[in-house]
């Protein structure tokens, strides 16, 4: 069946059932879990995002294909990075922390023009701020680094790391968020939200306070709280990213400072990301069959989203859960990643009760069809506002 026939013997304003689009395609999301809404409840539709990284945005070539294929797929939102793992930001912004260099990368100007493209094509757009690499702000204030015991900077897979037991970079990276808001990006996403974690030589740091779950956690809190005020205080939203791994509660912070309770209140989404490939099946709940990840896309997705709601729900009930998913293949265990697994992730975000889900592939190759299906249905299928 060719996309474009897909129920074209349904009306706009006919219910279908979930046994009848079931027929009709090999993957469905649960209509009544997506679609029906409760009086009261928002009619926005649920957020299908895909992500463009920070030195893409200069480069014609690929930014306009890039527009085409957010039209065709089915996508609703991007999450642009407006600040990169090196501290590289497209927002122009005051702070007495600014380094005063520009790189030739930094471009506000086409920013706006891809949110201006964005508005008046009705696409959201989330801004993405990379937190605690910075090597911009690091390399031009070091005191505020971490560094190792010979007083030499500390340097991770990203380069610097900003110290998070100091909250002079909290202010700034405040400043980067608020001028955000200002430019017309209404939600800011964290990410990076965390201490080193153990893919970097962690031993080699040298604390400027013990590092443990209770001071870690609320480090990252206290960074937090700062940023939330700021973008509030503009009238935008906050979300953060937290390592899918933090959703099970046995598993405190996993070292890094995440912990949704700790966190929760400063914040308006928690988005999981909740990549397959990234793991070998170690987490409860995980059927012992899966070998890694990738065996099982939706046991995997389902588990972190569901949990992470749960958590979430008992500190911040109206903070959304949006789970990022893996749209890349699994080149750690050589799994292939066709368009049936990422919609097996999505059809278990939702499932799970996520109100978006958000595609990560940094090479831009997202599936022509990517959120056809799901597009499809949220066209066809009336709100039920009863």
């Amino acid at each position: 069946m060719q996309p474009n026939t897909i129920m074209t013997n349904k009306t706009a304003t006919e219910r279908i059932s979930r046994r009848g689009f079931l027929k009709e395609f090999s993957l469905l999301f649960p209509s009544m879990l997506l679609f029906n809404k409760k009086k009261g409840e928002s009619r926005e539709p649920n957020v299908l995002g895909v992500h463009i990284p920070f030195q893409k945005i200069p480069e014609k070539q690929i930014i306009e294909p890039f527009k085409r294929l957010i039209m065709s797929c089915g996508a609703n939102t991007v999450v642009v990075d407006i600040k990169n793992e090196f501290g590289l930001t497209h927002i122009p912004f005051s702070h007495q922390y600014k380094p005063w260099y520009i790189s030739e990368q930094e471009s506000p100007d086409l920013l706006s023009k891809f949110l201006n493209w964005a508005d008046v094509n009705g696409i959201r757009v989330i801004g993405r701020l990379c937190l605690m690499p910075d090597q911009k702000l690091l390399l031009a204030y070091p005191r505020f680094a971490f560094k190792k015991k010979d007083g030499t900077l500390w340097l991770g897979a990203q380069g610097p790391w900003v110290n998070p037991f100091r909250l002079e970079a909290a202010y700034y990276n405040a400043a980067i968020a608020e001028a955000a808001v200002s430019f017309g990006i209404k939600e800011i996403n964290i990410d990076y939200f965390r201490f080193p974690s153990g893919e970097d030589e962690v031993e080699q740091i040298q604390h400027t306070r013990p590092s443990n779950f209770v001071t870690r956690t609320s480090a990252l809190r206290d960074y937090l709280e700062i940023i939330y005020a700021s973008v509030k205080k503009m009238g935008g939203d906050l979300s953060v990213d937290f390592f899918g791994g933090t959703a099970w509660l046995e598993y405190g912070d996993m070292g890094i400072g995440q912990h949704i309770e700790t966190q929760a209140p400063f914040l308006d989404g928690l988005y999981p990301m909740a990549y397959p490939g990234l793991s070998a099946t170690k987490w409860p709940g995980i059927p012992e069959s899966c070998r890694v990840g990738t065996d099982c896309p939706y046991e995997y997705v389902y588990l972190i989203t569901k949990l992470t709601r749960e958590r979430l729900k008992s500190v911040n009930p109206s903070a959304s859960v949006k789970t990022w998913f893996q749209a890349y293949p699994d080149y750690r265990f050589g799994r292939p990643m066709t368009l049936r697994e990422f919609e097996l992730q999505q059809l278990a975000a939702f499932d799970a009760g996520a109100s978006g889900v958000l595609a990560w592939d940094t090479s831009l190759v997202y599936h022509q069809y990517l959120y056809r299906k799901i597009s499809i249905i949220q066209r066809f299928t009336p709100f039920n506002s009863e």
